[in-house]
């Protein structure tokens, strides 16, 4: 029940439009399990909302060694991307997803 309480309020605060508060789920939800993929690709995304591109990718690289899925690390990476202001890699990685990905990575990426 904590790890579903993590992910609703990590759903909650960016639409509350705290980014304080999602990095203090991010940051809680990685000490409580810092063997989620899931709780580290969070914490890449909101650094990446914070401006803060290299810690981003740190974290979305401990999230990659705890067990890869290829199109969410892409989604994330491209999300860092888009955060950061990288708009042509951003893109360039969804271009690789429609075209190269399996079947539901290529739904989900279009």
């Amino acid at each position: 029940m904590a790890c579903e309480a993590l992910v609703a309020l990590s759903e909650s605060y960016p639409l509350a439009d705290s980014i304080a508060g999602s990095l203090r789920v991010a940051r809680l939800w990685t000490r409580l399990q810092p063997g989620s993929a899931q709780a580290w690709r969070y914490y890449a995304n909101v650094l990446a909302q914070r401006g803060w591109p290299d810690s981003s990718l740190a974290a979305l690289h401990v999230a990659d060694s705890l067990g890869s899925d290829g199109f969410r690390s892409a989604h994330t990476l491209m999300a860092i991307h888009l955060f950061t202001g990288a708009y042509s890699e951003a893109e360039q990685i969804m271009r690789v997803e429609l075209q190269s990905g399996p079947p539901k990575t290529r739904m989900e990426a279009g």
